[in-house]
């Protein structure tokens, strides 16, 4: 009978010999398995060194692109088309796009020269070539050829804002960072320009620090001052008809009360609308008619009563609403008591107390 070590020494032999026959098989099938995977397909597993056929193609449309487009030939042309050509796969089509009519922004004919590639290729998506390549993919692939033709007008807008504190330089980054805001704002690129122009003509914090358009993190904080301050409001959001007119009437009075008695400022039509609305549906304070609210508004502008409420353009808050209106009511109830109480007084022939609190600390 064997010994248990003479045993285990047989049975590690004949597991050896085991691996060792089926090793070459397995090696075999596994390489299969990984060479048919869906997910390498259109992969180069070449390990020679030869130049692939797909980027001598791409150099020579480069080639022929600069040809026949020698306003825009680079520098170093022959370094340029080998960088282009080994990291940019598909770029001579956008090029060719983008020197084209056929592009809906003239801003990429008019440069001299060809757009720069990144200074890392490979692990950055920053340079004017990938500025390029994204707007030729907004336009062509995602059917926003609109936002890109506006780009160069959205620039031009948000520079006049910047220069009113800052010299501002205009490069390609600015339209990225737009087109960054843009889709912030459901790819609206008018909203996300007026929401940049609105911080920099009422927030000193972004006039302060603002010289280019923002970055999508400090976008994201200026959408946040613009919504908390009602400026995304349209009537569109007001479902009832009959109050909808009733915003409209009201809008009305309160910018002709502001145009006579305002100092000429026009207000916010969102932010007073917002105001407006929350007030006759209650938001945070009792609901308060459209009657009240004209009456308010007499009571502010032709009794000279504004300027303790009222202290911009806009209509303000549903809280002032609500003290306003108590104020209101009860200047105007002390009005009628002391009215009765003279035509009393004369009646019974008595002259009526005088009142000399408001004279005291002036004698």
């Amino acid at each position: 009978m064997p010994t248990s070590a003479a045993a285990d020494t047989d049975l590690a032999a004949a597991v050896s010999d085991a691996v060792a026959a089926a090793l070459p098989a397995f090696v075999e099938a596994v390489t299969a398995a990984v060479l048919s995977d869906p997910r390498l397909t259109g992969r180069r597993v070449d390990t020679t060194t030869d130049t692939p056929t797909s980027d001598v193609t791409a150099a020579s449309d480069l080639r022929a692109l600069l040809d026949s487009n020698p306003k825009h030939r680079p520098s170093d042309p022959d370094a340029w088309i080998a960088t282009v050509a080994e990291h940019y796969p598909g770029a001579a089509t956008a090029l060719a796009w983008a020197w084209s009519d056929r592009c809906p922004t003239g801003y990429w004919r008019r440069g001299r020269g060809a757009p720069g590639t990144a200074k890392n290729v490979g692990r950055s998506t920053r340079s004017e070539l990938d500025q390029l390549l994204a707007e030729h993919t907004l336009a062509t692939v995602r059917d926003r050829a609109d936002l890109v033709a506006g780009l160069s007008g959205a620039v031009e807008t948000v520079q006049a804002a910047i220069a009113d504190r800052h010299t501002a330089k205009v490069t390609y980054t600015w339209r990225r960072n737009l087109i960054a805001a843009a889709h912030l704002t459901g790819d609206d690129l008018a909203k996300a320009v007026a929401v940049i122009s609105w911080c920099l003509r009422s927030r000193p914090h972004w006039q302060r620090t603002i010289t280019q358009p923002p970055s999508r993190a400090a976008f994201e904080k200026m959408l946040g001052d613009w919504r908390a301050e009602g400026q995304d409001w349209t009537i569109a959001d007001v479902a009832d008809p009959d109050m909808a007119q009733q915003l409209r009437d009201l809008g009305r009075t309160w910018t002709r009360y502001q145009s006579e008695h305002g100092g000429g400022a026009h207000p916010s039509v969102p932010r007073t609308g917002r105001n407006l609305h929350r007030a006759l549906a209650g938001d945070g304070i009792d609901p308060v008619s459209a009657r009240d609210l004209a009456a308010l508004m007499r009571w502010w502008f032709d009794e000279g009563n504004a300027r303790f409420h009222i202290r911009d353009a806009d209509f303000p808050d549903p809280e002032v609403v609500s003290r306003a209106l108590l104020a209101m009511r009860t200047s105007r109830g002390a009005i009628g008591a002391n009215g009765v109480a003279a035509t009393n007084a004369a009646a019974s022939g008595v002259r009526a107390h005088t009142d000399l609190s408001e004279l005291e600390g002036l004698a």
